[in-house]
């Protein structure tokens, strides 16, 4: 192997929710949901959690923010339920409220909107792995985390 890769911590930080779905659901919905997502999100990269007053919400770890903005829109309608939307990027976390195709975006953190439900948008690592292998012409690395929602 050429170049080794920086220590697994320094890419990947447990406490960190990269962005969330919430709707006052069936955790199960959201759990099928998660089918909806790419590969690695199905997985190790989500959880989905029941709050409370009903509220579900599905925590992600990483992936394109567009990709749960897709799925609540579809949820929303789908469900004809309000399905709200959380960025939690650094320089401009945002609540998005959808009804359909309709947005409407509500002030606050997301992190404050899940805690007023009883969730915590965070990460426990349960284990960490990682391979280095050989494929053809390039040098693979597969890391691997298993993480648990903490509410």
């Amino acid at each position: 192997m050429s170049s080794p890769i920086p220590p697994i911590l320094t890419l990947i930080n447990p406490d960190d929710t990269k962005w969330a779905i919430a709707a006052k659901l069936p955790a199960s919905i959201l759990e099928a949901a998660r089918c909806e997502l790419s590969e690695f999100l199905q997985t190790d990269g989500s959880k989905v959690v029941s709050g409370d007053k009903g509220m579900s919400a599905l925590l992600v770890f990483g992936g394109s923010p567009g990709e749960g903005e897709d799925l609540a829109v579809e949820l929303s309608q789908r469900h004809k339920a309000s399905v709200y939307w959380l960025d939690f990027h650094d320089d401009g976390p945002s609540v998005g409220q959808f009804d359909g195709e309709r947005v409407k975006w509500k002030r606050g953190h997301p992190a404050d909107f899940l805690e007023s439900y009883g969730i915590t948008a965070r990460f426990k690592v349960l284990s960490l792995s990682e391979r280095a292998y050989q494929d053809v012409h390039e040098e693979v690395w597969k890391i691997t985390a298993i993480l648990e929602a903490v509410k």
